[in-house]
């Protein structure tokens, strides 16, 4: 999956933001809720399980489905970007 990727589900869509942010050398995916548009969680890189993690915004709410399509696109990056 290159940088210019977004990942499009029903009610979340998956992207890199505009200033290409990474972390722990890994590019940083943002989750966005599909409606407004507004960053609701990221993806990151995290070292000491060498997996990809999901970190949520505090006052987000997530149904099993949206749950769902987050493990999928971690899956995703995990056999795209592997360690």
């Amino acid at each position: 999956m290159n940088d210019a990727t977004v990942l499009r589900y029903k009610y979340i869509h998956i992207g890199r933001n505009r200033d290409t942010t990474t972390e722990n050398g890994k590019p940083v995916w943002f989750i966005f809720n599909t409606r407004g548009g507004d960053a609701i969680g990221r993806i990151v890189w995290y070292p000491p399980w060498k997996r990809w993690v999901a970190a949520f915004s505090e006052t987000s709410v997530w149904s099993s489905d949206c749950l769902a399509n987050v493990q999928m696109a971690m899956c995703t990056l995990a056999q795209s970007n592997p360690q």
